[in-house]
């Protein structure tokens, strides 16, 4: 962990810190690698105020958080904008899985004629579709930390949220 993260939780905090888990576009693979968790993710978030789970509730919009967990790629104009608001709504921002750290699956378009594969795609509706390279969140706001995998593995979700109390 990095040791900005380190330094700042080094003592239990008297309350309990706000959590969300975000999503970008992507399978939500890591989000529901953290949901199979079933009851070690529900001892382990007891300990926080979890404000937001994209997989389970509605957003609170223009809630602050103490820690952010984002899942997924930024694809469209709409989750740059979502990335944006989350990283100025949180103290902390966490990358979630391959595509949040890497663009993965998504990314390998960077490679292909982006406009062949959307006439491909669209043949009868094609006209202009938002088709940018993908790039991995960091490209877009500052991260604190990542998580890798794909899926993550969600015991380092577990540990992640450990070594932040």
């Amino acid at each position: 962990m990095p040791k900005k993260i380190k330094k700042k939780f080094n003592t239990l905090p008297e309350r309990k810190l706000k959590v969300a888990i975000a999503g970008l576009t992507s399978c939500e693979g890591c989000s529901f690698a953290v949901l199979d968790l079933g009851l070690e993710f529900i001892e382990s978030i007891d300990h926080f105020d979890l404000g937001d789970f994209h997989l389970i509730m509605d957003e609170k919009p223009g809630k602050k958080y103490d820690i952010v967990f984002v899942d997924g790629s930024p694809l469209t104009k709409e989750n740059i904008k979502t990335i944006k608001e989350l990283r100025r709504r949180a103290k902390y921002l966490i990358a979630l899985g391959a595509c949040a750290t890497n663009g993965v699956i998504p990314n390998i378009k960077n490679y292909i004629d982006k406009e062949r594969a959307v006439r491909y795609q669209y043949p009868k509706t094609f006209k202009s579709v938002y088709n940018p390279n993908i790039l991995p969140i960091r490209r877009f706001v500052k991260v604190d930390a990542e998580i890798a995998g794909c899926p993550i593995d969600a015991r380092d979700f577990v540990a992640m949220l450990n070594s932040l109390l």
